[in-house]
């Protein structure tokens, strides 16, 4: 009977352990498509803005499990843009370091991450406020 029981807690934790939510950077990982970008700015000419618009609208996200990432942008500059990523979940904040490049870190406030779903602010003090709205494409 003890033996019954014990096996019977035995089973409960293991399944009730294999139902637990990913941890929060766990949901990041993968292939997103940033699909709308709103900027607001009053400093930078509406021209450049849209042109940025367009530019961010075709970029896609891939970040690691090992924490890197890969931000690729298939029409504007062609470019791609490699680094470290880090996410705090208590305080809502995606960080991308370029340790390759010589650019400051840039710090989202993650408004929205879900398993699909993920929506970012960035803060600019020179050029306004970005708010960058993906779709995972691939886990």
């Amino acid at each position: 009977m003890k033996c019954g029981i014990c096996n019977l807690f035995l089973i409960s934790v293991i399944v009730l352990s294999s139902c637990s939510p990913k941890p929060g950077y766990l949901k990041l990982v993968g292939d997103w498509k940033l699909y709308e970008a709103d900027l607001d700015s009053v400093t930078l000419d509406t021209s450049f803005v849209n042109k940025a618009k367009r530019s961010l609208e075709s970029s896609n996200f891939g970040f690691l499990a090992d924490k890197s990432f890969q931000i690729t942008d298939l029409s504007f500059s062609g470019g791609s843009y490699a680094g470290v990523w880090e996410y705090s979940a208590r305080k809502k904040k995606l960080t991308l370091f370029y340790p390759g490049l010589h650019i400051d870190p840039e710090e989202y406030d993650v408004i929205k991450l879900t398993g699909r779903s993920l929506i970012l602010r960035l803060e600019v003090p020179s050029a306004g406020i970005f708010v960058y709205k993906l779709k995972k494409i691939k886990n």
